[in-house]
């Protein structure tokens, strides 16, 4: 079969990646009649660590969709680093 697209969602944390996420793969199918969102969403930054993969589809297209956690400002460390130097 041929490989998918990929589609990374990348951002600063509580960006709403992962309710993007959920919009795009759709929800999971627990039961016959329960259904579930794939990601966890909360208003705490933090709340995805790990890499989260489904299938989406936009006007006929199919593509692998990647939520990622959040990505954050390292330049306060450089900032320690440089002063205790």
């Amino acid at each position: 079969p041929p490989q998918l697209p990929v589609l990374a969602i990348v951002g600063t944390p509580n960006a709403g990646k992962s309710t993007l996420f959920n919009r795009l793969v759709g929800p999971a199918q627990l039961t016959a009649r329960v259904f579930r969102p794939r990601a966890l969403v909360a208003p705490l930054a933090g709340t995805t660590r790990d890499r989260l993969e489904g299938e989406g589809e936009w006007m006929g297209y199919r593509f692998l969709v990647v939520d990622t956690g959040g990505i954050e400002d390292l330049w306060p460390l450089r900032e320690e680093e440089q002063q205790e130097r």
